[in-house]
């Protein structure tokens, strides 16, 4: 924790296999074996705006009166070898699309 700063990169990363309407699953192991899959009542893209907007809130710090295009955050899809061009570049669209209007918006950047 000493070493986060407002210039600090983030690497946020999801299954890109998962529909992001679904429900999240926190899924818990003990010495190898799964012991729990619990539904919880979020999404997987609402749980990736929860972590977007934690960090923004933490680190953003406005400098004069504006605030700057940092802490940058960077969405790495996995699973990627499970999906389609077309799927790959669905799920850019959607997840660019659904924090156009979010606070943090300006912190990340569509590559």
């Amino acid at each position: 924790p000493a070493f986060l700063t407002s210039r600090t990169m983030f690497l946020l990363l999801f299954d890109a296999s998962v529909d992001f309407n679904n429900r999240y699953t926190s899924v818990h192991y003990h010495q190898g074996r799964k012991i729990s899959g619990e539904k919880i009542n979020i999404t997987v893209l609402e749980l990736l705006h929860k972590w977007m907007a934690s960090i923004h809130a933490h680190l953003a710090r406005f400098q004069n009166g504006v605030l700057p295009d940092y802490p940058r955050m960077i969405a790495i899809g996995t699973r990627g070898d499970k999906l389609s061009s077309e799927k790959k570049n669905e799920i850019s669209e959607n997840l660019t699309h659904s924090i156009e209007e979010k606070a943090f918006a300006n912190i990340f950047k569509r590559v």
